[in-house]
């Protein structure tokens, strides 16, 4: 009898191990898809004037966006006026930006013109754009 416990606490603690080293190489092959998923964005200005400009956002996506909330930071005293394709927000600096149902798609390996705004202030383009949380490459056209 003793030796029948001690196989099967040794196969449920074998079982156990497995399942962890399964469960890890999981969470692994996660972390790393969603590292090399990315996207790139274009900010675009199409004209400027005195204290204000018009942009458009064009988004380049590397895996299929279903819905898609963009965020970035402006330089210092830079607002959106106006925006069209987008529900916006602006808090200080920071600009939040999410799809409007019929925009909310991009295929992988598609570019999108995702909205336009009216902004005023600097036309500078801002650093980094998040899109559903995670950091894209950015492209400037200033």
């Amino acid at each position: 009898m003793q030796v029948h416990r001690r196989r099967r606490r040794l196969a449920v603690t074998a079982a156990a191990v497995a399942a962890l080293g399964a469960g890890a190489l999981t969470i692994a092959s996660a972390n790393q898809a969603s590292a090399e998923a990315g996207c790139e964005v274009d900010y675009n200005v199409i004209s400027s004037w005195g204290g204000g400009f018009q942009a458009n956002i064009v988004v380049t996506a590397d895996e299929p966006i279903n819905g898609w909330e963009i965020a970035w930071d402006f330089p210092s005293g830079t607002s959106v006026q106006s925006a069209w394709n987008v529900d916006w927000s602006q808090s200080g600096s920071t600009f939040t930006g999410s799809d409007v149902g019929w925009n909310g798609s991009i295929a992988s390996g598609q570019s999108r013109e995702v909205f336009g705004f009216v902004g005023s202030g600097s036309s500078t383009a801002p650093g980094q754009f998040t899109i559903n949380g995670d950091v894209c490459n950015n492209q400037d056209d200033p």
